[in-house]
């Protein structure tokens, strides 16, 4: 009888051990996955703050239309990739306070 007793109780010990152990790698790999996608997205910004400023400024430019009417052209309006960077962060569920200070480390110039 106590033989029996004893090795239930060394069975259970080593499931306990086991459930323990499953559950810090699951748990684990969740965190590394966000540390992941953190990651992913600071690097896209990084990308996306490189572009910006490899592109040149756009000149207003002025068409003159027949018949002596001139109408000017509209500007091309470009996509903010610091307000992007944001939009993105917010989308996953970063909070604003957050989003403002992660989009800030790479567009130092970014007022959310």
């Amino acid at each position: 009888m106590k033989k029996e007793n004893s090795s239930t109780t060394v069975l259970l010990t080593i499931n306990i051990i086991l459930v323990i152990i499953g559950s810090l790698f699951f748990l684990r790999g969740r965190n590394s996955n966000k540390q992941y996608n953190t990651m992913q997205m600071n690097q896209m910004g990084q990308q996306n703050y490189r572009m910006v400023q490899q592109q040149p400024v756009q000149q207003q430019n002025y068409a003159a239309v027949t018949q002596n009417q001139s109408y000017p052209q509209q500007p091309v309006v470009q996509a903010d990739p610091a307000r992007e960077y944001y939009q993105n962060l917010v989308n996953q569920g970063y909070p604003h306070e957050n989003a403002v200070a992660y989009t800030q480390q790479y567009f130092p110039g970014f007022m959310g």
